[in-house]
């Protein structure tokens, strides 16, 4: 990723640039030779892998779920370069802008503020070991913004009331359209009005043209039929295949470190404190608008999918029993 944008933001943002409101276009089987999922934290992506898991047996193509997470933009580049044709690459990481058109892209979102959430809890699960006492530690170390052992709700008013930020950590959410280190795009704390407005733009006119397929956690099942009918040559039998695939929840509701048990949803009040933030108002209209893509998309391609499970029992079968598959838990 050597020629990644990788410069300051001027002082003053220029035009904010047009979002395109036409869908890219379908892709030809075969057209990707590689394809990348670089994955948000917390939008089901654990699900996600354990399906490409068996999709890649299932179709003949090779995985790379790398461990080496946020790589820099040389590494990431250097990486998707030397992967073989069909290799489904999974990591989180930025973008590369420069990646060739034979590189696709994919991804899941959430709704921000549920994310906010669900981070929160995640931080300090004990399943995360010693990075969960560091987070803990950390927490207990600022009386005033920490909130060590507060349910989030609880947490959220705390911070308010203290004039503490509320959101920290939001830039995960838009790291998957920016390479990394790229300052003009996405979330950056630091940004004034109208650079967090282009910055923001930036990324989304990123998901509009660079990325194949961007998915919504919450309609987690209807996502996983539209990437079958998109990419049919990665994902056919996908469908059938989440049947056998046990929801795991990676975030536990009891956690003895915190005394917390995410009970509760968030109150209006705390959803209002949260809205009030600006980051967060940028981050809610960028989910807006790949929601309202999601559904262009699958407006686009709703007679095949209605049409595929007419004429394939096990498909029709599958898609009524995922019914209850969509769940507010997936990927906690």
């Amino acid at each position: 990723m050597l020629a990644l944008l990788i410069v300051a933001s001027p002082a003053v943002s220029p035009s904010v640039p047009a979002v395109s409101t036409l869908l890219p276009p379908r892709p030809q089987v075969h057209q990707y030779h590689r394809l990348v999922y670089n994955r948000v934290p917390k939008c089901g992506s654990s699900t996600l892998i354990a399906l490409v898991k068996l999709l890649a047996a299932r179709n003949n193509f090779t995985l790379v779920n790398d461990a080496h997470f946020w790589p820099s933009a040389k590494r990431l580049k250097d990486t998707i370069s030397a992967l073989p044709q069909r290799t489904f690459y999974i990591n989180h990481a930025g973008f590369w802008p420069e990646a060739p058109a034979n590189v696709g892209w994919i991804n899941m979102v959430r709704e921000p503020l549920d994310w906010l959430n669900t981070r929160f809890y995640y931080e300090v699960d004990e399943s995360r070991g010693e990075d969960a006492q560091e987070t803990l530690r950390k927490r207990f170390a600022d009386p005033l913004c920490g909130c060590a052992k507060l349910e989030y709700d609880e947490c959220v008013r705390t911070q308010h009331r203290n004039g503490c930020p509320l959101s920290t950590g939001a830039e995960d959410l838009t790291r998957f359209t920016c390479g990394p280190h790229e300052r003009s795009c996405g979330v950056n704390h630091e940004d004034n009005e109208e650079e967090r407005a282009y910055h923001m733009q930036v990324a989304q006119s990123r998901v509009e043209e660079r990325f194949i397929f961007v998915g919504l956690t919450e309609e987690y099942v209807r996502s996983i039929r539209m990437l079958e009918v998109l990419l049919p040559d990665w994902f056919e039998g996908a469908s059938e295949l989440l049947l056998g695939i046990k929801l795991k929840r990676e975030t536990s509701e009891e956690n003895s470190l915190t005394g917390t048990t995410m009970t509760g949803c968030l109150s209006k009040e705390s959803k209002r404190f949260l809205t009030e933030d600006p980051i967060n108002r940028g981050l809610l209209d960028f989910y807006a608008n790949v929601q309202e893509r999601f559904w262009r998309q699958y407006a686009s391609l709703e007679d095949e999918i209605n049409n595929a499970s007419r004429s394939n029992a096990g498909l029709a079968n599958a898609m009524m029993r995922l019914k209850t598959y969509d769940s507010p838990s997936l990927g906690v």
